[in-house]
């Protein structure tokens, strides 16, 4: 599991065809859950699914995809506050079983850390971010609390 996406040129035009995403009031509905599940389908079916954490409080797509905290060096929060450039943010968490059908699975962390922040953001920011990494994929699933 690496970022292996992280060298390949952004085109100009957006290429996430679809988005969807999973809100819900409550904590424990299993959100982050079912976002993984609908990512593991799309890569099953040959698409490249690029799956955004935007969960603030308690960020846990990284551990339902196997992906160990000591790997992730950049998170999409560490765009937001101008550590990196956006496309290092992206780490290919595609699991073994999967590699044969030619999808593949993309994690972006806002953070791996819960309670997390961003720190001063310019209005817009994060918005734009999600729009040049989405470019990037077939799919993009998501999930967040409404609070975040």
């Amino acid at each position: 599991m690496n970022n292996t996406i992280a060298g390949e040129q952004l085109s100009g035009q957006p290429r996430c065809r679809r988005s969807s995403h999973s809100i819900a009031f409550l904590r424990g509905t299993g959100k982050s859950n079912l976002v993984a599940n609908i990512a593991t389908l799309l890569a099953q079916g040959g698409q490249r699914v690029g799956v955004v954490d935007l969960d603030e409080s308690a960020p846990t797509l990284h551990l339902i995809f196997g992906l160990p905290e000591c790997e992730v060096s950049s998170t999409l929060g560490d765009f937001l506050a101008g550590r990196c450039p956006v496309q290092k943010t992206a780490y290919e968490v595609t699991p073994k079983q999967l590699r044969g059908y030619g999808g593949r699975i993309f994690l972006v962390p806002l953070s791996i850390e819960p309670g997390w922040m961003p720190k001063r953001a310019a209005p817009g920011t994060g918005h734009r971010a999600v729009e040049q990494r989405s470019a990037s994929f077939d799919r993009c699933p998501g999930a967040r609390h409404p609070a975040d």
